[in-house]
């Protein structure tokens, strides 16, 4: 932990001084070239390009290289995508996350997932995106107090009446008077966020009368 800090601390510091980033940039491919296959070196160019001198393209080929030799490596894996999406090769970066999730199924959870889905938004692949999102982002009926990841995706993409539905969902299972408030008073949040006041100033009457009655 205190060398990753001490690095990026570095990182910080050489920003601030001209020149310096493009200095300690040049020593390393130097040190690359006599040694390809050094790991330590690979890892500081990555953070150099990506961090110190915003260079995605080149960030690409040494993120490229590390996960070839350490696919499993999440850390690198996310970095990969990351400037894959930077570069606007979603396509590649989608492609990095279906490994992940294929090499460890049970361990990869949601997040890679939710990823795809964006990433699929973000090609301009809308349709896919929702599908993908329906089938693979949960939605849990019980969990009635944040926005489902499948709520927030269909909302982001756009899509408030389908957002609204995943929230009725958990609605319907709500036990509780809190609980069943918490998701009324989501939908009135998204109602608002899109502009439709009156179904919104609905929904939060219908929460003030209910609590009012208790």
């Amino acid at each position: 932990m205190w060398r990753k800090q001490a690095w990026q601390q570095l990182l910080m510091n050489w920003q601030r001084q001209e020149g310096k980033i493009a200095k300690v940039i040049a020593e390393n491919e130097e040190a690359l070239a006599k040694n390809p296959q050094d790991m330590i070196v690979l890892e500081r160019l990555g953070d150099l390009y990506g961090y110190g001198q915003r260079d995605p393209a080149k960030a690409v080929a040494v993120y490229e290289k590390l996960v070839a030799v350490k696919p499993a490596d999440v850390t690198y894996i996310n970095r990969l995508a990351s400037v894959y999406q930077e570069t606007k090769q979603f396509d590649k970066a989608v492609a990095v996350f279906h490994k992940m999730i294929e090499a460890n199924p049970a361990a990869a959870g949601p997040g890679p997932h939710s990823q795809i889905a964006q990433l699929l938004l973000m090609a301009g692949k809308k349709e896919e995106a929702v599908a993908y999102a329906k089938e693979h982002l949960p939605n849990d009926p019980s969990d009635t107090g944040t926005p489902s990841m499948l709520e927030s995706f269909l909302n982001q993409a756009g899509l408030p009446a389908e957002a609204e539905e995943a929230i009725k969902k958990q609605l319907a299972a709500a036990k509780t008077p809190a609980a069943k408030g918490d998701c009324m008073l989501r939908i009135a949040d998204l109602s608002r966020q899109h502009k439709d006041y009156a179904k919104a100033e609905e929904q939060i009457r219908q929460v003030y009368d209910h609590l009012r009655r208790r």
